[in-house]
C-alpha cells in the first residue's frame, strides 16, 4: 500500500512472480507500415502488464535454496515460514500465509535505484536481503474499513518502520480504504542487514470503519521462526 504506481512492475518482478521478459523497443522495421507497428507495440507494452497485474506475491521461491532468475534481478530463498496463520478473524480477517527471507545475488542498476527511491536506503549493496510477507484479507463487514497493514517488523533485534521502507507492492492491493466485500492478496517487502537471524515478529495494526472510526480490530503481534 501506500506505493507510488510508477514502480508497480517493479515491484512485481521482485516478488518473482511470473512475469514475461520485455521486448526491447526500436526493433520494428521502418518499412513496416504504421497499423503493424501499432498493433506490435501494443503486444509488447499489454503482455508484461497484464501478467504483473495478475501477480499478488513470491508463487515461485517455495524451497530453501532455490535461484529464481528475471530480468534485472537473481534472487535466492534463505529462509521461509509458510505454515499460514490468523491474525484479524471475525468479518474483517487477515490471514498470514508466508515469510520468505530472500537475497538479491544480481541487482540491475535500474531496479537498485528503484528500491532506494521507495526506502530509506542511500546505498544498496549486492548481496542484498529482504524479507518478503505476504498475506490475504477479507473484509466482509457492512462498512468500508481503515487499515494501515503492517506497521513494524522485527528480525533479530533491529526495527523496521514498514511505511517508511516496504518497496513491493501488487497491483491488486488497494488503498488504505478497505471497501465492504473486498478480498486481496498483500505483500511486503523490506530490506534487511542481519540475513543470520531467524526470529520474526509482525505488528499488523488496527483495524477501524472509515467513517466512526469505531474499532473493528485491535493491533496483533505475531512471532515466528523462519526455517533455514
Amino acid at each position: 500500500m501506500r506505493k507510488s504506481l510508477v514502480l508497480l512492475f517493479m515491484g512485481a518482478i521482485l516478488v518473482l512472480g511470473a512475469c514475461g521478459s520485455n521486448e526491447s523497443q526500436g526493433n520494428t522495421s521502418t518499412n513496416t507500415n504504421s497499423s503493424a507497428n501499432d498493433s506490435n507495440e501494443e503486444g509488447k507494452q499489454e503482455e508484461p502488464k497484464d501478467e504483473a497485474a495478475e501477480d499478488d506475491g513470491n508463487d515461485t521461491l517455495d524451497t530453501i535454496g532455490e535461484i529464481e532468475e528475471n530480468e534485472g534481478v537473481k534472487a535466492k530463498l534463505l529462509g521461509l515460514w509458510n505454515e499460514g496463520q490468523p491474525v484479524h478473524e471475525g468479518d474483517f480477517s487477515v490471514t498470514l500465509n508466508s515469510v520468505k527471507l530472500i537475497e538479491l545475488q544480481e541487482i540491475d542498476e535500474e531496479f537498485k535505484q528503484g528500491i532506494m527511491m521507495m526506502t530509506s536506503t542511500d546505498e544498496l549493496e549486492t548481496p542484498a536481503q529482504y524479507l518478503q510477507v505476504e498475506y490475504t484479507v477479507q473484509n466482509n463487514t457492512d462498512t468500508a474499513v481503515w487499515w494501515n497493514d503492517i506497521d513494524q517488523i522485527l528480525f533479530g533485534k533491529k526495527q523496521i518502520d514498514v511505511m517508511m521502507n516496504d518497496f513491493i507492492m501488487t497491483n491488486d492491493e488497494p488503498t488504505d480504504t478497505i471497501l465492504s466485500g473486498t478480498e486481496y492478496n498483500g505483500t511486503v517487502g523490506v530490506l534487511v542487514s542481519n540475513p543470520d537471524a531467524d526470529n520474526v515478529k509482525l505488528s499488523f495494526s488496527d483495524v477501524y470503519t472509515e467513517e466512526g472510526m469505531d474499532t473493528v480490530a485491535k493491533t496483533k503481534e505475531v512471532d515466528l521462526t523462519l526455517n533455514k
